[in-house]
């Protein structure tokens, strides 16, 4: 069975990151589709969506035109532009796909990178850089671009496992298992403040007011990285289960756990409301206009109005 590791949106493009265990190893696959907001979709089984395309099936009843079969699962897939991905493997390495229309998808390259499983990936406000984070404790600072990848710095300083990463204008974040989140500076390779959390880090988010989201094993965690360190915050949103995915607008967070929940945080009256229940584990989380999609364990892709 296919679960749904990742989601990530360009215009009203969307891809999903999936993976199945085959015997010993995980393997994956990359899926692109469309989302027409008129339509009023509400749901995607990506497993059904699979299935049907490996058969028969009239390609007009998928969501998904697009897709590949990749050799290692996907941990985070994003659009560099409407026909450009790149994304982060199970084996360390950066992986990019090209979309030809409603053509397949197809694989550009695949470059080694860290020692240990790739965990996410996060695209530069200049669309040119990218940053990818494992399990290896490092940052990795690429240059992109559809012929090629170069790895332009390591980033060294968490002391354990980098589960979340962040890049916007307020800058490049890091959310680590060491229960810290790191700001850095890319030119330098150093990185400019530490912040404490108050259980490890799992994924973050730029908001419009500059503040750093934090998805943590106990809750949602709001901060200024831009502050002098501080003894960790208690959670915004205290939670039960580990946050692992996070998207944003101008007014709200809104977030996935591990007890297969999708929520909102309205961060001018501090209410949350609860959007949709997964089966499994939330993985992906991304806007697409007035729609959020959401991805999780149980191989389904749901789009919520918003």
């Amino acid at each position: 069975m296919l679960r749904v590791d990742a989601v990530s949106t360009s215009g009203n493009h969307v891809a999903v990151a999936c993976s199945r265990l085959n015997g010993p190893q995980w393997t994956g696959a990359v899926m692109t589709g469309q989302y027409d907001a008129e339509a009023g979709k509400s749901l995607v089984d990506v497993n059904h969506e699979h299935e049907a395309a490996e058969s028969d099936a009239k390609s007009s009843t998928l969501f998904f035109q697009s897709g590949i079969e990749t050799d290692a699962g996907i941990a985070s897939i994003q659009f560099v532009s409407d026909t450009f991905l790149v994304g982060i493997n199970d084996g360390g390495e950066l992986v990019a796909f090209r979309r030809r229309g409603d053509g397949p998808l197809v694989s550009l390259y695949a470059m080694p990178g860290h020692d240990d499983v790739g965990t996410a990936l996060a695209v530069s406000p200049t669309a040119d850089s990218c940053a990818s984070v494992s399990l290896d404790g490092s940052v990795r600072v690429w240059r992109v671009s559809e012929t090629m990848a170069t790895c332009d710095a390591v980033l060294l300083g968490h002391s354990g496992a980098v589960n979340g990463v962040a890049w916007a204008a307020g800058g490049l974040a890091s959310v680590s298992a060491d229960c810290t989140v790191r700001l850095w500076e890319t030119g330098t390779r150093r990185g400019l403040t530490k912040h404490a959390l108050p259980s490890p880090g799992v994924c973050a988010a730029w908001l419009d007011d500059g503040r750093l989201a934090c998805g943590t094993a106990t809750g949602l965690v709001l901060l200024d990285p831009r502050a002098a360190s501080s003894p960790a915050p208690l959670p915004a949103v205290p939670s039960p289960a580990p946050i692992g995915a996070l998207a944003a607008d101008d007014t709200r967070v809104f977030f996935g756990t591990d007890a297969g929940t999708v929520m909102a945080l309205d961060l001018r009256s501090g209410a949350t409301t609860l959007l949709r229940a997964h089966g499994d584990f939330v993985r992906g989380l991304a806007r697409c206009g007035t729609t959020l999609v959401s991805g999780g364990w149980d191989g389904k892709v749901f789009f919520h109005k918003i």
